[in-house]
C-alpha cells in the first residue's frame, strides 16, 4: 500500500514537472521570439520570397504561447504578394495565423494545427498579352529534399471572406466567387488526405470556363458539407455525396477533379429533388440558358445530370441534365400545355464526335402528355435539336373536340363547330412562327361527326367524317363524307405540291389541288352564296405563335390556292332547272373560276359547256361561256332556265327540238343570275319539229293576212339561224320561217327591254293562193334565197306600252340600213 502511494506521488510529480518544463519552455520561446520577431519576420518574407515571382510584404507578425495554450500562436497582419511586372496585387491577406504544437517542434516534426485566412483576395490574372501574374515558381530548388516522409502537416483550416478570381483574357476564362465562411478538418493518411468541410460561398462570376457562353453558377450562394479526399500522388480531388445547397436548393454531388499536366479534367454529377425550372436555368451558362428558356416549366422537377470536361482554357464542358415532373405547366411559343407529366433531358453532346457546341445540343421530352387548353394529347418523344437553328422532331397523338381545336388554330377561313378529330401527326422541321411550318407535318387526322363551316361562303358542313392525311409535301383526303344543306357528298381531295407553294411568298406559285366530288342528287339552290360577297369570320380567336402562323399559313392556302372541283352527280337542280348525270370540272382561282367541263342530261337532251368566271367586284363577277345544247325540249329548256329572262317567246308558246352552239359573255349578279342587260354572243340554233300555241304576236298578222287562218296552233319546219346578242337587243338574221299556216321571211332587231324592236316581215303573196297549208304533210323549207315573188312588207315595232305593234310597212331595210341582203 505504501509503495502504491509513493508510486503515485512520484508520477504526480513528474507530470508536474513536465507541465512546469513545458509552460517554462513556452515563456521562454515567448520571449526568444518576441525578441527575434524582426528578424524572424523577415526570414520568413525571404522564404516566401523565394518561393514566389513577384513582391512579397507582411506588415507585422504577432506570437502568442497562451492565445492557443497549449500550441504556440502566430498571427501575421497584411500580407500583400505583388506581380513583378504590372506592380498589381495578386494576393492579398488582411489575416493569417495559425498554431504550432511544441511537443510536434519537439519531436522534430512540423505540425500546423490551423491556419485561418481572413479577409482577402487571390487574383490570377493571363492578360490579353498572354503575361501571367502567377506567383508560383515552376522550379523546386529552394525546395527542401523530398526525404518520402510527410513532415508537415495542417490539421484544419479555416476562411472567412475570401474572394478568388481566377482570368484569362486571352481565352475568355473566369472562374470567380467569394468564400464567406469555410472551416476544412484535414486527417492524413499517407498519400491521402481526408477533408471534411463545411462552407458557404457567393459565385461572382462563377465557373466562367469561356465567357463567350456565359459561365456556371453565376451570383448564386453555394452553402455545402463536404468529405473530400485529395490523392497527392495521383494530384486529384474527388467528393462523395456532399450535401449541397444551391440559392437554398438542395443538392447531392459527386464528383472529382485531375490537376495532373497531362489531362487535367473534371466531373461533377448531382442529383436533386422538386427543383424550380428558373433555377435549373441559373446555375448553367447563358449560351444554355438561353436555349432552355425555348420552354418554360411552371412547377417543380427531380433533376439530375453530369457536367465533365478539361480544366483546360477555351474548354467547353459536356452537360447532360436529365429532369422528370408531374402536372407541371409548359409554356412554349407555340402555347401553354398544362397536367404535363414527362420525362426529359438536355445534353450538348449529342454526336460526341462533335464536341460540346449549341448546334450539337438537343433539349428531349419522353413519355409526354398534357392538355392543351382542352386538347388532351400524348407524344411518345420530342425533341428539339440544334440550338444555333432550333429545329423540331416530334409524334403528338390527340382525341379532341374540335371546337378546342377551332379555338386554338383561330383560323379566318375554316370553323370547327361540333365533333371531335383524332389526330396523329409528325412534325420534323424548324421551329418557327411562319407559315413555313405547313412543309414539315405530316400525318393523319381523322373527322368524326364534325360540323366545319367555310366562312367566306357561308357554307356550314355537317356530318363530316373521314380522314386527311399529311405527307412530307402532299396531302390527301379519303372516304371523307359530309352533308350540306340536303346534299350528301363522297369527297376526296389530292395535292402534291400545296403546303410548299403555301410555305412560300409567291401566291403565283400556289399549286393546284384536286378536288373530287360526288353525289346521287345536288341543290344548286343551297350554293348561291358562291356569288356573293365574300366574308371574314367575325368570331374567330387571334391565335398567336407558331400556331397562329400556322393557322394564317392555311387561311392564305385556302385564299389563294387553285382548287379543281371534279363533280359527279346522279341528279341536280337549280331553281326549275333539273338535270341528270352531272359531269363538272371547275378551277377555283383566287379571282375567277375556270369552268373546264360542265355536262349534263336536260329535257330529253344534252347541254355541254366550259368558260370562265371573273370576279370583278364585291358583288358582281363577268362570265364567258362555249355552250353546245343537242336536242333537248324546247318548252322544258325555257323553263328551267327562266325563259333567259325574256318575255318574248316563252316555255308555254313554244314547243319543239332545240340544238344550238353559242358564245356568250353575261355578268352575273350576287345570286347567281344572269343580267339581262350584259348578255352578248352569237347563238347559232335549230328547232326542229317546232309548234307555237296562241302566240300574240302571230293573231296579230290577221289585221293584214291570213285572216282566215288558223294561228292558235301553228307547226313550222325546221327553224335555224344566227342570233346576236348586244344587251338587251337580239339580232336576227334574214331566216325563212315555213309552217303550216304560212310562209314568211323575218330580219331585224328585238328589243328584250320592250324597246328598240325593228322586224321586217316579208310575206309573199304565193301564201294567199297556196293550197298547201291546208294539207297534213308536214312545212318544208324552201330556203332563205328562194324566189318568193310579189309579197307584203310589214314592221313590227314597240308600241308606247312596249308591246309589239304590226304595221305595212313600204320600207324594204330596217332602221341604219342594216337589213340583210
Amino acid at each position: 500500500m505504501l509503495l502504491k502511494r509513493k508510486g503515485v506521488r512520484i508520477a504526480a510529480w513528474t507530470i508536474a514537472g513536465l507541465f512546469t518544463f513545458y509552460l517554462l519552455a513556452l515563456f521562454i520561446a515567448g520571449i526568444y521570439i518576441d525578441y527575434k520577431q524582426k528578424g524572424l519576420l523577415q526570414y520568413i518574407t525571404q522564404q516566401i520570397s523565394q518561393r514566389v515571382r513577384g513582391n512579397v510584404s507582411i506588415r507585422s507578425m504577432k506570437v502568442s504561447p497562451w492565445t492557443s495554450f497549449p500550441s504556440i500562436d502566430f498571427r501575421f497582419n497584411d500580407i500583400l504578394i505583388t506581380d513583378s511586372l504590372h506592380k498589381q496585387p495578386v494576393l492579398q491577406l488582411q489575416t493569417v495565423s495559425s498554431s504550432f504544437s511544441l511537443f510536434q517542434l519537439m519531436r522534430g516534426k512540423t505540425s500546423v494545427e490551423n491556419v485561418f485566412l481572413e479577409n482577402g483576395q487571390l487574383h490570377l490574372l493571363t492578360d490579353s498579352t498572354g503575361y501571367s501574374n502567377s506567383f508560383f515558381k515552376k522550379d523546386s530548388s529552394h525546395r527542401p529534399a523530398n526525404t518520402g516522409e510527410n513532415n508537415f502537416e495542417i490539421s484544419r483550416v479555416r476562411l472567412k471572406n475570401i474572394t478568388i478570381i481566377l482570368e484569362h483574357q486571352v481565352k475568355q476564362k473566369e472562374i470567380s466567387f467569394t468564400i464567406a465562411s469555410m472551416l476544412a478538418r484535414i486527417k492524413n493518411n499517407g498519400n491521402l488526405q481526408d477533408i471534411a468541410m463545411t462552407e458557404r460561398v457567393e459565385m461572382k462570376k462563377g465557373l466562367g470556363f469561356n465567357l463567350v457562353r456565359g459561365a456556371f453558377l453565376e451570383k448564386q450562394s453555394i452553402n455545402g458539407t463536404w468529405q473530400l479526399q485529395y490523392n497527392q500522388q495521383t494530384n486529384t480531388l474527388s467528393f462523395k455525396d456532399a450535401q449541397v445547397n444551391i440559392s437554398r436548393q438542395p443538392f447531392v454531388l459527386n464528383g472529382h477533379f485531375a490537376f495532373g499536366k497531362t489531362d487535367p479534367n473534371f466531373k461533377v454529377a448531382f442529383r436533386t429533388e422538386n427543383l424550380a425550372y428558373d433555377l435549373a436555368k441559373s446555375v448553367v451558362n447563358a449560351r444554355i440558358r438561353k436555349k432552355l428558356s425555348i420552354v418554360d416549366l411552371k412547377e417543380k422537377l427531380n433533376a439530375s445530370g453530369v457536367i465533365e470536361g478539361s480544366l483546360l482554357p477555351a474548354h467547353e464542358p459536356a452537360v447532360s441534365i436529365a429532369w422528370e415532373t408531374r402536372n407541371n405547366t409548359i409554356v412554349t411559343e407555340a402555347g401553354t400545355f398544362s397536367h404535363c407529366n414527362f420525362i426529359g433531358n438536355f445534353n450538348n453532346h449529342v454526336v460526341p464526335a462533335l464536341g460540346n457546341t449549341d448546334s450539337n445540343s438537343a433539349i428531349s421530352f419522353y413519355k409526354l402528355s398534357a392538355d392543351w387548353d382542352g386538347i388532351p394529347f400524348t407524344a411518345d418523344s420530342c425533341s428539339i435539336s440544334n440550338l444555333d437553328s432550333a429545329r423540331v422532331r416530334m409524334h403528338i397523338k390527340s382525341d379532341c373536340r374540335l371546337e378546342d381545336l377551332d379555338n386554338k388554330l383561330g383560323m379566318e377561313s375554316i370553323a370547327f363547330k361540333k365533333g371531335r378529330a383524332n389526330v396523329d401527326a409528325y412534325y420534323d422541321g424548324p421551329l418557327v412562327q411562319d407559315k413555313s411550318i405547313l412543309q414539315s407535318v405530316r400525318g393523319s387526322i381523322k373527322l368524326r361527326d364534325g360540323e366545319v363551316e367555310y366562312s367566306p361562303r357561308g357554307f356550314n358542313f355537317t356530318q363530316c367524317n373521314g380522314s386527311l392525311y399529311l405527307f412530307r409535301d402532299s396531302i390527301r383526303m379519303e372516304d371523307f363524307t359530309c352533308r350540306y344543306g340536303d346534299n350528301k357528298f363522297d369527297v376526296a381531295l389530292y395535292s402534291s405540291s400545296i403546303r410548299s407553294a403555301g410555305a412560300g411568298n409567291d401566291a403565283a406559285a400556289f399549286s393546284v389541288m384536286d378536288c373530287f366530288v360526288s353525289s346521287s342528287f345536288i341543290n344548286l339552290d343551297d350554293f348561291t352564296s358562291l356569288f356573293a360577297q365574300r366574308k371574314q369570320r367575325s368570331n374567330a380567336k387571334k391565335a398567336g405563335g407558331s400556331f397562329g402562323a400556322t393557322a394564317r399559313g392555311i387561311d392564305a392556302m385556302l385564299d389563294n390556292s387553285n382548287i379543281a372541283v371534279h363533280v359527279k352527280a346522279a341528279g341536280f337542280k337549280r331553281g326549275n332547272l333539273k338535270a341528270s348525270k352531272l359531269e363538272a370540272v371547275v378551277a377555283f382561282e383566287p379571282q375567277s373560276w375556270e369552268l373546264q367541263k360542265i355536262a349534263m342530261n336536260i329535257a330529253g337532251g344534252s347541254i355541254a359547256c366550259n368558260g370562265k368566271v371573273l370576279h370583278t367586284g364585291s358583288n358582281s363577277h363577268t362570265a364567258s361561256f362555249n355552250i353546245e345544247v343537242n336536242n333537248t325540249d324546247v318548252s322544258k329548256l325555257l323553263f328551267a332556265f327562266d325563259n333567259f329572262g325574256q318575255e318574248a317567246l316563252t316555255h308555254e308558246e313554244l314547243s319543239g327540238r332545240f340544238s344550238t352552239k353559242s358564245t356568250l359573255q353575261a355578268g352575273i349578279n350576287n345570286q347567281g343570275h344572269i343580267i339581262p342587260a350584259s348578255l352578248k354572243g352569237e347563238v347559232h340554233f335549230s328547232l326542229q319539229e317546232a309548234s307555237l300555241e296562241n302566240y300574240e304576236p302571230l293573231n296579230k298578222l290577221k289585221s293584214f293576212v291570213f285572216k282566215n287562218r288558223d294561228l292558235k296552233h301553228v307547226r313550222f319546219a325546221e327553224l335555224k339561224d344566227k342570233l346576236s346578242i348586244n344587251g338587251q337587243q337580239i339580232g336576227v338574221s334574214r331566216m325563212e320561217i315555213q309552217s303550216s299556216a304560212f310562209r314568211l321571211f323575218l330580219e331585224g332587231n328585238y328589243g328584250l327591254a320592250k324597246k328598240n324592236t325593228d322586224l321586217l316581215i316579208q310575206v309573199p303573196f304565193s301564201n294567199l293562193n297556196d293550197n298547201s297549208f291546208e294539207k297534213e304533210e308536214g312545212p318544208v323549207n324552201k330556203g332563205v334565197k328562194a324566189k318568193t315573188g310579189a309579197s307584203i312588207w310589214l314592221r313590227a315595232v314597240n308600241d308606247d306600252d312596249g308591246k309589239i305593234k304590226v304595221k305595212l310597212t313600204m320600207r324594204k331595210k330596217l332602221k341604219g340600213d342594216t337589213a340583210a341582203d
